[in-house]
């Protein structure tokens, strides 16, 4: 009788244990899949520039994700028109976990004028405790950006080669707070590091020998950007307001940036969202302000 007792429980052991085992490997397999989407954007600025954009995020097993999108600028000037192409390509592990990498690939610029192309990493942290410590709704992101900015030039003083090649670093700081829900609070900062070159496209000559396009986007590259922003996200309904002030690294010109967003899902699958952005320059106050417009369309599949 002792051994048909002792063979029960063995049996009754063993099986508790291999439904604990399976209850723990459904657990693991079981996570919330973000859905796929595909975004259209379009804006107009009274500076006389219109853009479109177009994106597509693909979600891959266990959230990680593929994303590519292009962008296309036709910007008039004094009866200039000058049209800009942007591609972009990144790959990312799950946003949802505690710890995620994004790893990216933009490139953009003008036709025989100038290209920038741009590599990128970003690590974000949001665990759940810090140090033994429940989180309280904490997220910290670092962003590091390294670009090459090349142009035609025809040799002359200033640079003596057909193409020249200058490279930038940029380094971003994000924190968003979520301890305010559904209200979020998220600041940045980001600070770049130019090579010498830069501010040999600062002179009087250079418009001469080097298409101002690629002068105006070489000179006006952010030293230093700072933001803050406050969203609210209701069922249906989302708001954003945002301010944004940026330093250029070589003419040194500051201009502040307000924005306001409001999104809007009409059901799971389908959102759209309208912006408005005012931006002045802080150092010449005869400029008009640029004032820009846009429509935002997202898809869910």
């Amino acid at each position: 009788m002792r051994n048909f007792r002792a063979f029960f429980f063995a049996v009754a052991l063993f099986s508790f244990f291999e439904e604990s085992v399976a209850s723990s490997a459904a657990a693991e397999d079981v996570y919330f899949r973000l859905p796929s989407t595909l975004s259209f954007s379009g804006s107009q600025s009274s500076g006389d520039t219109k853009s479109g954009a177009v994106a597509a995020r693909f979600i891959l097993p266990k959230n990680y994700w593929i994303e590519v999108s292009a962008d296309r600028a036709i910007e008039s000037t004094d009866g200039l028109e000058t049209k800009t192409l942007g591609l972009s390509g990144t790959v990312g592990t799950d946003p949802l976990a505690d710890y995620s990498v994004d790893l990216g690939a933009d490139t953009f610029g003008v036709d025989s004028q100038y290209t920038v192309r741009e590599a990128r990493i970003r690590l974000t942290a949001m665990p759940i405790a810090v140090l033994g410590l429940e989180n309280p709704g904490i997220e910290m992101a670092f962003e590091y950006r390294g670009a090459e900015f090349e142009f035609a030039n025809t040799p002359n003083s200033i640079f003596t080669s057909n193409q020249v090649l200058l490279r930038a670093q940029t380094y971003r700081l994000e924190a968003a707070f979520y301890m305010l829900s559904p209200w979020t609070l998220r600041l940045h900062a980001e600070r770049a590091d130019l090579a010498n070159g830069f501010q040999d496209l600062n002179r009087p000559l250079a418009p001469i020998f080097i298409p101002e396009t690629a002068i105006s986007t070489a000179v006006s590259w952010p030293g230093e950007e700072d933001g803050i922003g406050i969203s609210y996200g209701a069922k249906k309904w989302g708001a954003r307001i945002g301010a944004v002030r940026k330093r250029a690294a070589i003419t040194e010109d500051k201009t502040f940036t307000a924005s306001l967003a409001v999104d809007y899902a009409w059901t799971k699958k389908i959102s759209t969202g309208v912006r408005y952005a005012h931006s002045k320059s802080e150092d010449d106050t005869t400029l008009e302000p640029i004032e820009t417009v846009g429509l935002d369309v997202q898809l869910g599949f």
